[in-house]
């Protein structure tokens, strides 16, 4: 086979980052102990999001290759890092696994909204500003624990900002 007889088309592109992402999945649920319908959830979710982002920069004239291969990328990564994970876990003899469940469908909540979020950006033909969960969180989890803090210990100083 020589390199003209490959199709480098975008639905090539697609098919490939399919079955990566298909058998990342499933090595995450069989290795990893993660309950199918929250595994299959995210890839889902994964490939919804990817699409859906896609088809938003194509529409808003921001699409590229290079942008589109990192999305990817980053999406595959999301799926690495529960398999190391797991692996880290399963060195030091740690039982993971309902906290693996909790990270995976974090992940599944991000991929979720930001596919929502392309959609209605697709929708009202309108770019809506990128909301990222887990990012969200976490600036919550952050806030409560300092509300927590003051609560406990008191607040010397009243003009702080939580």
């Amino acid at each position: 086979m020589n390199d003209s007889e490959i199709d480098y088309g975008f639905f090539a592109g697609v098919k490939t980052a399919l079955y990566i992402l298909a058998g990342l999945g499933s090595a995450m649920m069989e290795y990893a102990t993660i309950k199918p319908v929250v595994g299959w959830s995210l890839i889902a979710l994964i490939a919804l999001d990817w699409i859906m982002g896609s088809t938003k920069a194509l529409m808003f004239g921001h699409f590229s290759w290079r942008a589109n291969r990192i999305g990817v990328v980053t999406k595959f990564v999301f799926i690495l890092l529960i398999l190391i994970i797991w692996l880290i876990t399963n060195v030091v003899n740690g039982t993971f696994t309902p906290a693996m469940n909790v990270v995976v469908v974090i992940f599944a909540l991000n991929e979720g909204f930001s596919a929502l979020g392309n959609g209605v950006s697709i929708l009202t033909k309108k770019e809506e500003r990128k909301f990222d969960f887990v990012s969200m969180f976490l600036k919550w989890m952050m806030f409560m624990i300092r509300k927590g803090m003051v609560l406990l210990m008191g607040q010397d100083n009243k003009d702080e900002k939580l």
